[in-house]
């Protein structure tokens, strides 16, 4: 009797030791931030339409609904973002969570201007003056939201340099912190995107001749910006023409050209663009 005891003690402790150990539960942060990834698939699964013939028609029964539905989709995988970076429990982590985040913020903005360039009325398309206030006003639509992607950006970059975090996931948001244009590895410069570039600091150098107003209320004039385009995007040479090339405002002017964030040009050539700026104190 004792030994059919011991002989089923033994049997049945090899059962259990013959086991397999279950794998551990995915923790709180690994399921909030696949959640979130999964928001973001689909936001990004959801392409723009391409363009019919009639820019109106195609205007209100096509983009604006890709537009609102987009952008919901947006929204919905931020909050998911939110719920996992208060998941994260280190730097490392948070940085994870901002990166993919304010990257797709960037996305949201690029994917928005690109549909909208895209779907530009003919007659609008031919004439440089109306083509120049259609891109302007598409600019800042999406202003915000290449504001809303820095911001996060910038806050990413920020901690994994104060934690030293130097993850793929850290180095991408400093990269696109320091040029959003790379969040379209297939961009490259062109004479466009150079024009872009500069609607996109209108607003700083309209503050380069406002701080001029405060000394010379009846400053006038125009400059003529010519910007060539470097192999790495960076502008590589700036020359600066017309009747306030040599006023202090062109100066100013110069040091906000010359750190935009370009894409780079392909490869083997040259991007060179003249842009005009006219100043005057009742505009």
């Amino acid at each position: 009797m004792r030994w059919a005891w011991v002989l089923a003690v033994v049997s049945t402790s090899s059962v259990a030791l013959g086991q397999a150990t279950p794998p551990p539960a995915a923790s709180r942060f690994d399921a909030a931030l696949g959640r979130a990834r999964d928001g973001r698939a689909a936001f990004e699964k959801h392409q723009a339409p391409k363009r019919v013939a009639s820019s109106k028609d195609f205007v209100r029964r096509k983009l604006g609904p890709w537009f609102s539905e987009v952008r919901k989709l947006h929204d919905e995988a931020s909050s998911r973002y939110a719920k996992a970076l208060d998941a994260a429990s280190s730097a490392a982590e948070r940085v994870t969570v901002l990166s993919e985040a304010g990257e797709m913020s960037l996305l949201l903005a690029e994917r928005t201007y690109r549909a909208g360039e895209g779907s530009m009325p003919a007659n609008i398309a031919k004439t440089a003056e109306l083509k120049a206030a259609y891109l302007s006003a598409l600019e800042d639509t999406t202003t915000p939201m290449r504001q809303a992607a820095a911001e996060t950006l910038t806050r990413c970059a920020t901690l994994a340099e104060a934690h030293a975090v130097t993850s793929a996931a850290a180095r991408r948001c400093v990269s696109l912190r320091d040029n959003p244009s790379r969040v379209d590895p297939k961009l490259r410069a062109s004479p466009a995107e150079v024009e872009r570039g500069v609607r996109q600091v209108r607003a700083k150098i309209r503050r380069c001749y406002e701080d001029a107003l405060k000394f010379e209320p009846a400053l006038a004039g125009d400059l003529k910006l010519h910007v060539s385009v470097g192999p790495s995007g960076a502008v590589s040479e700036l020359k600066l023409s017309g009747s306030l090339a040599g006023h202090a405002v062109a100066k100013c002017v110069a040091g906000v050209v010359e750190a935009l964030p370009l894409p780079p040009p392909p490869k083997g050539t040259k991007v060179a663009v003249s842009y005009p700026l006219t100043f005057d104190p009742a505009r």
